[in-house]
C-alpha cells in the first residue's frame, strides 16, 4: 500500500511540530555533558522513545531522518556498555 503525505496546512504542521520535537530533544543532548544525561530525572530510554514515536509516526523527511540517526548516535555514545 503506498503512503501517502497530508498537504496544506495539516502537512506543514506535521512537519513543523517534527522539526520542533527534534530540535527540543537535540537541545537537551547537546546542552548537558553525557554525564549529566545519565543521571538526570529523564532516563535516556526516554529520549530514545521520543525519538523512535517520531521516527515511527511517517511523514518525515530525509532531513529528519538523519537528524535522528545523529541524535540515536549521541544516545548511543551516552549509553553504559552492557
Amino acid at each position: 500500500m503506498r503512503q501517502t503525505y497530508p498537504t496544506g496546512a495539516l502537512g506543514s504542521m506535521r512537519q513543523a511540530m517534527i522539526e520542533r520535537d527534534l530540535a527540543h530533544i537535540e537541545h537537551v543532548l547537546l546542552s548537558c555533558p553525557a554525564s549529566a544525561r545519565e543521571n538526570s530525572a529523564l532516563p535516556l530510554s526516554y529520549w530514545q522513545d521520543r525519538l523512535r514515536r517520531i521516527k515511527d509516526g511517517g511523514q518525515l523527511w530525509g532531513v529528519h531522518l538523519r537528524k535522528i540517526d545523529s541524535l540515536q548516535r549521541i544516545l548511543n555514545g551516552a549509553m553504559p556498555p552492557g
